[in-house]
């Protein structure tokens, strides 16, 4: 009778876990922001992607929101992804060494339940897809205080050509640069 309670708990702490680290919901991101690193444009080049949730508010005001975890992992280049309610999606290139925020055209956004994946469309037609890996509560500090948020890692499969918009990064920072130098 022990060995079968043992097996039932693993079993259930497995299903329990699998299921936190897998499913995605609309609810986790309605009226939400969350970012991921884009140093040396990084978000547009690579397949895995770890989104971290702004859930720790530092100020507002003047259309814009500071997050402790902008202190805590250093997002001076990365790229804010907005949802907001009926599907709509702001889309921001930031890079906060230089004052730049650069809002990209606007896009839709939807959870796709058969394939579990967040699809981003722009124009009709469907961007890229996320598929979660990995969902997590991860800790961290500012200023000795804890602070806890939802970081999740998924896989981009590209489905249009973004080579614009790496090109478009590439020029506001060369720009920047170019007009400092003066």
């Amino acid at each position: 009778m022990t060995r079968l309670r043992i097996i039932i708990l693993i079993s259930s702490l497995f299903i329990v876990q699998t299921n936190y680290a897998q499913i995605l919901s609309k609810k986790d991101f309605v009226n939400t922001e969350w970012f991921t690193d884009n140093t040396d444009n990084i978000f547009y080049k690579t397949d895995t992607i770890s989104f971290i949730k702004y859930s720790n508010l530092l100020a507002s005001g003047k259309g814009y929101n500071m997050y402790y975890e902008s202190e805590g992992f250093g997002d001076s280049e990365s790229v804010l992804f907005q949802f907001n309610r009926h599907g709509n999606m702001n889309l921001w290139v930031i890079y906060y060494h230089i004052s730049t925020k650069a809002r990209l055209k606007e896009r839709k956004w939807k959870i796709d339940k058969e394939s579990n994946e967040l699809v981003i469309i722009i124009n009709g037609e469907t961007e890229f897809c996320l598929k979660p890996i990995a969902k997590r509560e991860i800790e961290f500090k500012v200023r000795n205080e804890t602070y806890k948020t939802i970081e999740i890692t998924m896989i981009k499969k590209q489905l249009l050509l973004t080579k614009n918009i790496v090109h478009f990064a590439d020029s506001v920072k060369n720009e920047y640069n170019s007009n400092n130098k003066k």
